[in-house]
């Protein structure tokens, strides 16, 4: 399901620009020329699209590597004072 989300949310995102659009043809504020066309608000938002995803990548990344730093090589669960791994005796920093 979650390989699907980024797919489905962009669907959503033209679905919605396109029905609002749509709405403005039928009232006659919107011509059949700038139908495609994205105004401000919708350009804000694609433009701070990326960033957010940049955000959340981050985030993700450095609770990756919190995690990875709190365990052994061999799986082991590491305390933060412990230098070594009680199960294999690895480094904690190698």
């Amino acid at each position: 399901m979650k390989r699907f989300l980024i797919p489905l949310t962009l669907i959503g995102a033209a679905l919605a620009v396109f029905a609002y659009n749509y709405q403005g043809y039928c009232r006659g504020r919107c011509t059949l020329r700038g139908f495609g066309l994205f105004g401000p608000f919708e350009l804000s938002m694609l433009l701070l699209l990326p960033l957010l995803l940049l955000f959340i990548g981050l985030l993700k990344w450095r609770r990756s590597r919190r995690r990875a730093a709190s365990r052994c090589s061999c799986g082991t669960p590491l305390a933060e004072d412990w230098s070594y791994c009680p199960v294999c005796g690895a480094s904690r920093h190698c």
